[in-house]
């Protein structure tokens, strides 16, 4: 029917402000094409209202697709929808954007396909309503289905829409005969050069201030969201709304990565960092003040890192013998070294006889955890975030006051500080003004550690933000409280919310998370990541800079 290289994407057309709806995105098997999935979507003239919602996909085996979505391997999109009572005709201009990582429409590199783009109405609207204007009729799934092409310079001058492109406007029109409301359904049909190479799987996600990174399963890179300094890793300030690879140095390959105010590192098997982006205060260590627009090798020497921790401007690495080295930007004290001179290469943190597991960056302050599990922060601590009770800013570490409490797990955030036990209680510190605090009240600093309320909840991960928290249950759930003017609270709303409240997370079990400024993003066990809150500069990776209020998937991954 179709070639092993054709994506179908199950999507529906939005009208008026509906462009962050999620219908499916489907790629056949290579063996047996076929669409099990649909988007169902309801329009209603009369409220002036548009719904989508997924609809459970039926057939013999969901095996025989992958899913996606809206914004997630396609978009379509368009302005607003206009009725002429003359010609009984409803027109809208719908748009298609590829969010793929190959050109869409191209079976091969560089050589456009006569059919282009398609979008087939595999369930047309139901009568009296037809569609007026459509293209052709095919037999593709059903008998007679109507279809809109895109081709030649409908997609852009090279015929065909390269990843993140979005195609010229179309008009659909539709007969109304008299219905003020009708429901159907679509597929968007193209071909792509490679289909492995089109979609990307990712083990581990990290959220930055403004952007995002990720490693997919086989260690390759990708960033996107705020550019200005390179922190998206590809050799551009240009900012990215959907994910770009980094481009790395020859030989090279990450184990993990870790983000910052504006920067990024990356770290590999043998303990060398790389890192990439703004460099004012030395935050790349690689002995310089020089912004990089690629990876590039930290300046430290014999030493090797098992572990790495970004803040706003300033790095820490922690070898597997538990040393904690930090550098970059130290006016309050963040790296550690007892004094507060930006440090341009990597510094010994004075630990004296301490051994660290685990060192958190947060914006400008620094916290770290003992093999006793006892925490010890440094760095500004005029909110307390520090959590030793003095107000003054501490140049080397200082003990947590936990009286004597132990924990598995440290978070810094932007102004407050989080630890886990082992039980799965979290415990946070400093600033409460946005009730990221989680206590249940917002308003009151806390300059030692609090119990967040959480009820039966126990969590095994937790993460802190610019002014808001997340945490992850052994399930897979996720939690947010704290600020959420932006929606980073994934909950649907933009209520502030002072102790833990469900992501919308729907059916999505998150094997990882990690939360960044406003946003926050996690991965599947086997699927797609997500992101929510936040997405101006296009920090959530999905083609869009509109804020997000729940979970939805990133750009091309599965």
């Amino acid at each position: 029917m179709f070639s092993n290289r054709t994506v179908a994407a199950a999507a529906l057309v939005l009208l008026s402000a509906c462009a962050d709806r999620q219908p499916l995105a489907v790629q056949p098997d290579p063996v047996s094409p076929g669409a099990l999935a649909q988007l169902i979507c309801r329009a209603d003239l009369r409220a002036g209202s548009f719904a989508c919602a997924e609809e459970t996909p039926r057939g013999p085996s969901r095996a025989l697709i992958t899913l996606g979505g809206q914004n997630h391997y396609v978009r379509l999109s368009n302005d607003t929808p206009v009725y002429d009572p003359d010609s009984d005709l409803l027109t809208v201009n719908v748009a298609v954007q590829n969010l793929l990582q190959m050109p869409l429409g191209s079976a091969t590199a560089g050589i456009p396909d006569s059919k282009g783009v398609r979008v087939f109405f595999s369930e047309p609207p139901l009568l009296p309503t037809t569609v007026q204007n459509a293209a052709g009729q095919m037999s593709w799934l059903n008998v007679d289905q109507d279809y809109f092409e895109y081709t030649g310079n409908d997609l852009s001058v090279y015929g065909y829409l390269n990843p993140g492109e979005k195609s010229q406007a179309k008009p659909w029109q539709f007969k109304m005969n008299g219905a003020t409301s009708f429901v159907f359904k679509v597929y968007v049909t193209g071909e792509v050069p490679a289909v492995a190479q089109s979609f990307l799987s990712f083990g581990l996600v990290s959220a930055g201030e403004n952007h995002t990174c990720a490693l997919t399963r086989d260690g390759v890179p990708y960033c996107w969201g705020w550019n200005a300094f390179g922190q998206v890793g590809d050799n551009t300030n240009v900012n990215r709304t959907i994910p770009v690879p980094v481009q790395m140095p020859a030989g090279v390959q990450f184990d993990t990565l870790a983000l910052g105010g504006a920067h990024g590192c990356g770290l590999t098997a043998d303990g060398l960092a790389y890192c990439w982006g703004t460099n004012l205060f030395g935050g790349l260590g690689n002995g310089t003040q020089d912004q990089a627009f690629t990876p590039t090798p930290v300046a430290q020497g014999a030493v090797r890192f098992a572990s790495l921790s970004l803040g706003n401007y300033h790095s820490c690495g922690l070898t597997s013998e538990g040393k904690a080295y930090c550098w970059g930007y130290n006016t309050d004290g963040e790296v550690g070294n007892n004094s507060t001179s930006h440090v341009l290469s990597p510094a010994a943190v004075q630990q004296g006889s301490e051994i660290f597991t685990s060192i958190r960056a947060g914006y400008f302050h620094t916290c770290a955890l003992t093999t006793e599990g006892y925490a010890l922060c440094w760095g500004t601590n005029t909110d307390g975030r520090v959590g030793n009770g003095n107000p003054a800013k501490a140049l080397v570490p200082v003990p947590v006051q936990a009286n004597g409490r132990r924990f598995s797990a440290l978070t810094a955030g932007g102004s407050h500080s989080c630890g886990l036990s082992d039980e799965g209680q979290v415990w946070c510190w400093g600033s409460n003004s946005d009730g990221q605090l989680g206590t249940g009240a917002s308003g009151t600093n806390q300059t030692a550690p609090a119990a967040v309320s959480q009820g039966a909840l126990a969590f095994t991960t937790v993460e802190a933000g610019h002014s808001h928290t997340c945490a992850l249950t052994a399930e897979g759930a996720a939690y947010c409280w704290g600020r959420n003017l932006r929606m980073q609270m994934g909950n649907g709303g933009t209520a502030q919310v002072n102790a833990p409240g469900p992501v919308q997370q729907g059916s999505a079990v998150f094997a990882s998370l990690s939360v960044g400024g406003y946003h926050a993003c996690a991965t599947t066990a086997s699927g797609p990541a997500y992101c929510w809150g936040a997405a101006d500069q296009g920090r959530r990776g999905d083609g869009l800079v509109v804020s997000r209020s729940t979970p939805g998937p990133v750009a091309a991954s599965r």
